[in-house]
């Protein structure tokens, strides 16, 4: 069995509940089963077993298509996709030539930096737009002599994007620095906007990637006025710099170096290699142009500047450079004072490099003699270098009296460099830096008219809708799909955060950083250089176990086969992954469903849209229905899920959804084959919780692999909730054939503190996992249920039943003893190689650990079938302390040091060549965003409870506890004890809080001068179900909430410290202190509102509501 913990003092917890009480008898040895069977109750009352059995009686068809025909059907896909995006582009085009003579240098067009009435928020764009016309912009630095684009382009555009929304935004950007674009909108930051500098532009204008070395003189000189407004020459040419940089993309490579008497250039590797333009490396370049100082040396001495550019080209990787434009760009204000004539130096550090390199120069006036006029000219035509050591290419050199133009004349060096073109190219992916569209990726081509080169059209599309295919790949329980680019460059892998969400540019790995299966080299070198194959191997697949930086990652190996192939007409190329294992989908036309069941078995989610007469009722704080199960698709549901995303559902959607899944007849409104029978199936267990009503129970739900979510009571949710990108089903999917238990959390829904249990199903006669079933229940439940199977715990022994632990003493005493294990596992995306922990029990001792053999200090028994131990220690025992971790400070943001912490590494990384040291650990699956969303506010004037669960009339914590919606009141929302003390429903007593508008909830109900009025005195429901299980009988629930999470953060007011200021931007749960006060609430770096009114302490609850994923019956690997 294997767990995870973490270690140290005041660090996370995961500590499920701690016991200790005086009453009782005392078992001599702990038995895990006893906990086990109980669960194992539970588990067959919410419909676990029930569920199984429908799947085992459903009849599987065995899918036919091989690797081979898999990895058609997505090349033909995204060729397909490909190709429709060309065509729009090459209207758009055909439209630039056909309009030349009506641009103009006005507009009727709205500009595109005015906000306007007529513009609308669309989800698709994620900003507001207006779909009925274009806007234009034009750059401050554009001639006044510029013209712009027609309208007629953007109508243009405009039924391009009508015959395909798979588009994103259209543009069409000149050489003069005017663009339109499509649909209109308020761009921001458009002082700074010139298409000229974007990298898309001078990546379609010369395509071939580029070396490019700055040098720029730091003289006295140079501290003269340039012309512009409040600015010398040095700052004016550190400006234009920075535009060349903005101008590149990460196939470039670039450096930058000052000089006058000597040269200086940036530290490290930046200091003799040429550094690929990543977000990284240009933000380091930037810095070391911005800091380069005025300087009170008159001196130039070229020579040493140039023999120092030169170097870069020598010392950085040569291996494709008959594939790249090598250009020094020289920067200086006079002529050489000291060293060899500049044009020799040329000549001799150029022959080395076979005449490859291309020198730009740039005299900045007013004023320059003719000597330094000649000289950079002769630099940039280069009049001494001998041919016979290869052709070398005229530079530019250019003379500027005025140093206004010198941004866009030294950033347009590209221009010099363009060969003519009408292919298109795909630019790197990036984040959209106007928008919160995610990442996204541009196909761009070059747009002559009569007289030449005019500019570049282009159309976006998002990453993640253009290979959807590879993003949502998925058969079975071992599969993925990647995508990469010639230069071996990953585009799309399940290792790498989900383009969707992305806020910046990402960090651009080569696949052998991700891909690191012994014999998989000769594979991705295959896949490389364009070839198709296939080969099997043992390979290393990552598991996500839930959130990565508290649970780390597992490993398992497979044997599985690689099919790639690439896509016709790019430089992309695609490879999925396929276990060994047989592949099979519900038949459809076989399946079991009555017309009854076929007439009940869907109601959707969002009743809003739908009309229905099921009855309403108050349930946890939120308007449900007990008559119906609701329904909810993940976006993978989808054939194409951005027509889910990226549009609002309207009522005829859900008119459609409704007649598809209640027909056998209707038409497909655009579902993956496999979703209608996973509706018709997990509607079995509708029926099955609608006869075993229990308020004790706050949620049941199933959640499938094909994108299906069935909740009960029936409740709406957020619509970007998606239950497979979830925690808790990650962690469930991760422990197949166990009965997942989740740490305490504060529940999204309403329900407050909850723990969770969970359990995988299978299809029939297969171990692959089709859905999770689970359900929630209170914190208070779990520790009544507790005592009723360990009532040893309540006496002279103190007991922790724990998925994860914060004793650090403990905690030691297991790695002492050989049973708890540290993992670790690269974050590429974050930089940080993450530690978590691991106990596995020793051989011959897989029933735990005694007293005995622990001496006498501890008592550990896991609880079989599930994630969880229970450990007993002595009232009076204690262990030593030899190292502890800061509370302060969060995994997220702890470094390793040498206590045994949940903290990082650092990863080794060659900033410069955008290469991972490999060497160390594996990588870690991918962090998952929090998508859940926090729904308003219900409204429920008019409603009823939906259980009657008399909270007023309880008399103490314990009767109180025997309902799931009912809440201890001890203080005012303002943290004043109250006196009495009383049982509330949940919702008027949040956290132990009474809210501001009622804080003599307590007072005697009816009583003068009390505003309480029980609200729980009516209910819409008879009587209280029995609860599943068959553990009825609540009454004594004995749970020590002062040792427990609620009163910790009702005595605080909060719930997480608001310290933590590194925040993680993945979401976890707040979770629960050992009661001590020793301990302290974190979510991982994830700051917590300490709203007085509500426990809204959180946008979402990571561990609530399931589904499937894989099965690992597989060789288990933990890398140590």
């Amino acid at each position: 069995m294997e767990i995870r913990f973490s270690v140290g003092v005041k660090m996370k917890i995961l500590v499920l509940i701690t016991f200790f009480h005086a009453a009782i008898g005392v078992d001599d040895i702990l038995n895990g089963q006893q906990l086990s069977n109980r669960l194992k109750e539970i588990k067959r009352g919410v419909g676990v077993d029930h569920m199984q059995e429908v799947y085992n009686n459903i009849t599987f068809n065995t899918k036919t298509d091989d690797g081979n025909e898999l990895l058609q059907k997505i090349r033909t896909s995204i060729s397909s996709s490909l190709s429709e995006l060309k065509k729009s582009l090459d209207i758009v085009a055909e439209k630039v030539l056909e309009e030349e003579a009506t641009f103009s240098k006005t507009s009727s067009l709205p500009q595109c930096c005015r906000s306007s009435a007529s513009y609308q928020y669309d989800p698709k764009f994620r900003k507001e737009v207006d779909f009925g016309t274009a806007c234009v912009i034009k750059s401050s630095l554009a001639g006044n002599e510029a013209l712009y684009p027609p309208a007629q382009i953007g109508v243009t555009m405009q039924n391009k994007y009508e015959n395909n929304k798979n588009i994103l935004w259209q543009h069409y950007s000149t050489i003069e620095g005017t663009s339109i674009i499509y649909p209109a909108t308020n761009w921001t930051k458009c002082s700074d906007f010139d298409p000229r500098w974007r990298p898309e532009f001078s990546a379609t204008a010369s395509p071939r990637p580029k070396d490019i070395v700055i040098v720029i003189a730091s003289t006295q000189s140079m501290k003269a006025p340039s012309g512009v407004l409040n600015k010398h020459k040095l700052t004016v040419a550190k400006e234009a710099a920075h535009s060349v940089i903005n101008t590149l993309n990460p196939n470039d490579r670039v450096s930058a170096i000052s000089f006058n008497s000597v040269f200086k250039s940036e530290a490290g590797c930046y200091s003799d290699t040429l550094a690929f333009a990543t977000k990284q490396n240009i933000k380091k370049v930037k810095e070391f142009v911005s800091l380069v100082p005025d300087s009170n040396i008159n001196d130039q001495n070229f020579e040493n500047a140039l023999t120092a550019a030169f170097s870069y080209f020598k010392s950085s990787n040569n291996d494709s450079v008959s594939e790249r434009d090598q250009l020094i760009l020289f920067v200086t204000d006079g002529e050489k004072t000291h060293g060899r004539d500049p044009v020799e130096v040329i000549r001799d550090e150029n022959m080395k490099l076979q005449n490859r390199v291309v020198v730009f120069t740039y005299l900045l006036g007013p004023g320059s003699s003719d000597n330094a006029k000649n000289q950079l000219r002769e630099m940039a035509q280069q009049i001494k270098s001998n041919t016979s050591y290869g052709a070398f290419r005229n530079g530019q050199y250019l003379y500027l009296e005025s140093l206004k133009t010198l941004a866009i004349d030294m950033s347009t060096f590209y221009l010099h460099l363009r060969k003519p073109s009408a292919d298109p190219i795909y630019t790197v992916p990036y984040v959209d830096p106007f928008s919160g569209i995610g990442l996204m990726t541009s196909m761009c081509r070059q747009v002559s008219i009569t007289n030449g080169f005019n500019g570049v059209a282009c159309t976006d599309v998002k990453v993640s809708e253009l290979l959807k295919d590879v993003e949502y790949f998925e058969e079975g329980n071992s599969s993925y799909a990647f995508m990469i680019d010639k230069t071996g460059r990953t585009i799309v892998h399940p290792l790498l955060p989900d383009p969707t969400y992305l806020e910046t540019d990402p960090v651009l790995v080569d696949i052998t950083t991700l891909e690191r299966s012994p014999g998989s080299d000769s594979i991705m070198s295959n896949i490389k250089s364009g070839l198709p194959g296939n080969k099997t191997l043992l390979t290393y697949f990552t598991i996500p176990r839930g959130n990565l930086i508290n649970d780390g990652t597992s490993f398992r190996i497979v044997n599985a086969t690689f099919y790639w192939s690439p896509v016709e007409n790019t430089d992309f190329s695609i490879c999925i992954v396929l276990g060994d294992e047989i592949h099979s989908k519900i038949s459809e036309s076989n399946f079991p469903i009555s017309s009854d069941d076929l007439k009940n078995c869907f109601m959707y989610h969002n009743r809003s849209l739908s009309a229905d007469n099921f009855l309403d009722c108050r349930f946890n704080s939120r308007r449900v229905t007990l008559e119906r199960t609701s329904i909810k698709f993940t976006p993978s549901a989808f054939v194409y899920p951005f027509q889910y995303t990226d549009k609002e559902e309207t009522a005829v959607d859900i008119g459609n959804y409704k007649r598809f899944f209640t027909s056998t007849l209707a038409e497909n409104p655009g579902f993956q084959e496999s979703v209608r029978p996973d509706v018709w199936a997990t509607y079995e267990l509708d029926k099955f919780w609608k006869r075993t009503k229990s308020s004790h129970l706050a949620w049941r739900y199933v959640g499938t692999k094909s994108g299906v979510m069935r909740a009960y009571p029936g409740v709406s949710l957020e619509k970007t909730y998606d239950h497979k990108k979830r925690a808790w089903f990650r962690q469930t999917v991760a422990h197949p054939e166990t009965m997942f238990v989740t740490p305490p959390y504060d529940d999204a829904w309403g329900s407050g503190i909850l723990i969770s249990l969970e359990h995988t199903i299978y299809k029939r006669n297969s171990k692959q996992v089709t859905a999770v079933v689970g359900t929630d229940f209170p914190l208070q439940y779990f520790s009544w249920f507790i005592e009723q199977v360990y009532p040893s715990c309540f006496s002279k022994y103190r007991c922790i039943i724990i998925e994860d632990i914060q004793e650090p003493a403990l905690a030691n005493a297991l790695i002492k003893r050989g049973v708890l294990h540290k993992q670790e596992c690269q974050d590429i995306a974050a930089n940080k190689e993450r530690r978590s922990f691991r106990v596995t029990m020793l051989t011959g001792h897989q029933g735990g650990l005694g007293f005995t053999e622990t001496e006498d200090e501890f008592e550990i028994r896991p609880i079989p079938e599930t994630n969880i131990f229970i450990i007993r220690q002595k009232i009076s025992s204690s262990l030593s302390i030899d190292c502890s971790c800061d509370e302060q400070i969060v995994p997220n943001a702890r470094e390793c040091g040498k206590c045994d912490c949940l903290c990082y590494n650092t990863i080794s990384y060659q900033f410069c060549l955008n290469v991972y040291n490999v060497f160390s650990s594996f990588p870690c699956s991918a962090s998952v965003p929090d998508t859940s969303g926090r729904s308003e506010p219900d409204d429920f004037t008019g409603l009823n409870t939906c259980f009657n669960p008399k909270c007023h009339e309880k008399q103490d914590k314990t009767e109180c506890f025997s309902e799931a919606e009912c809440g201890w009141c001890e203080f005012t929302d303002e943290g004043s004890e109250l006196t009495p003390k009383c049982c509330r429903l949940k919702e008027d007593c949040s956290f132990g809080k009474t809210k501001s508008t009622n804080r003599d909830t307590c007072a005697v109900p009816n009583s003068p001068g009390s505003k309480n009025n029980p609200s729980d005195s009516t209910s819409s429901s008879d009587t209280t179900g029995p609860l599943v299980g068959g553990l009825a009988a609540l009454a004594a629930i004995l749970v020590t909430l002062a040792v427990v999470g609620a009163v910790y953060c009702i005595r605080r007011h909060k719930l997480c410290d608001a310290r933590y200021k590194d925040n993680d931007p993945y979401i976890d749960a707040c979770h629960v202190d050992d009661g001590t006060g020793s301990g302290v609430f974190e979510n991982d770096g994830m700051s917590c509102s300490s709203s007085s009114e509500s426990s809204n302490y959180m946008r979402a609850n990571p561990y609530q509501h399931p589904v499937p994923e894989n099965n690992y019956t597989n060789t288990t690997f933990n890398h140590e």
